[in-house]
């Protein structure tokens, strides 16, 4: 049989390229950075070269994108959108040469009691929103400190709810989106968090990787399921920074059995205490670890 085309993600990719231009300003700092790397965020705001988006990357963002715009046309056509793709012109300038802080919320609707709720848009690989569908391991923390932002920063403060909402879609449509709502987080936590990157900006020192970090793997369950965790940088393989003189690094498994012991892979003895701590913070459970429950892998 004989295609077509060589490379249809490449070509479909092109297509997208001209439809939708990247006007994605990597010298700024964003609000979705504040969760980020931040040597990976210092060093594209310093203006270091970027590998460029695979074109597998663009079309998923491209499917990303369309999702959006379904919600807003639902939103639209209920009568409850009040703005979408709204900039938040009140966010921090940084001054010393480089550009503020941007950010741009998905959507403003307005709730039956007439006031206003900010909310974010966030599309999910089809297996992690089908086992995380009732609850667990949602809303992810960069999220809650996103919309987060968004609420404290937004200039019309009439009528505004004091919660926030992000839901999550399915990105190949196979599963029920999961909305959450909770509240914001402290303004002042995330100015902290923002004079950090700010400090690293204008220092002449290398930042610092991001730091080591335990989450929710696929297929949670209170009985059994997978914890994804990893070393400091542990995000490096997702960055598209060229000068970086880390290696990259994959994500580290550890499974958790019924029998409520750890089963950890060889590198993950490494990360015992830390796993240990989340899963009794996550559960309320004392797992304890046996050294016949170490499994070879990795």
């Amino acid at each position: 049989m004989t295609f077509l085309f060589e490379d249809i993600d490449a070509v479909i990719a092109d297509e997208v390229r001209e439809r939708r231009p990247d006007n994605w300003d990597p010298t700024c700092l964003h609000v979705t950075d504040l969760s980020a790397c931040p040597r990976q965020v210092v060093l594209r705001a310093q203006g270091s070269p970027m590998r460029p988006l695979a074109a597998k990357d663009i079309n998923m963002f491209d499917l990303a994108n369309y999702q959006h715009e379904r919600v807003y046309a639902a939103l639209r056509r209920r009568g409850e959108l009040v703005g979408c793709e709204e900039e938040l012109p009140d966010l921090p300038a940084i001054g010393n040469g480089f550009r503020g802080w941007t950010g741009r919320l998905d959507y403003i609707r307005r709730l039956p009691n007439g006031q206003m709720r900010i909310g974010d848009i966030k599309t999910s690989h089809p297996n992690w929103i089908q086992y995380n569908k009732d609850g667990n391991g949602y809303p992810k923390p960069e999220h809650v400190m996103q919309v987060s932002t968004y609420w404290h920063y937004w200039h019309y403060r009439d009528d505004l709810d004091p919660m926030v909402e992000v839901v999550y879609l399915d990105r190949g449509g196979q599963n029920p989106s999961h909305p959450t709502v909770f509240e914001p987080l402290p303004l002042g936590y995330i100015r902290e968090r923002m004079a950090e990157y700010e400090e690293w900006l204008s220092s002449d020192e290398l930042p610092p990787l991001l730091p080591s970090g335990v989450k929710w793997g696929q297929k949670w369950s209170p009985t059994t399921g997978k914890i994804m965790f990893g070393p400091e940088g542990w995000q490096c393989r997702y960055c598209r920074v060229e000068n970086c003189p880390n290696e990259r690094q994959d994500h580290w498994i550890a499974t958790y059995t019924k029998k409520r012991g750890l089963e950890l892979y060889d590198m993950a003895r490494h990360f015992e205490r830390e796993i240990v701590d989340f899963l009794w913070a996550e559960t309320k459970t004392q797992f304890t670890i046996t050294p016949g429950m170490y499994k070879k892998g990795a």
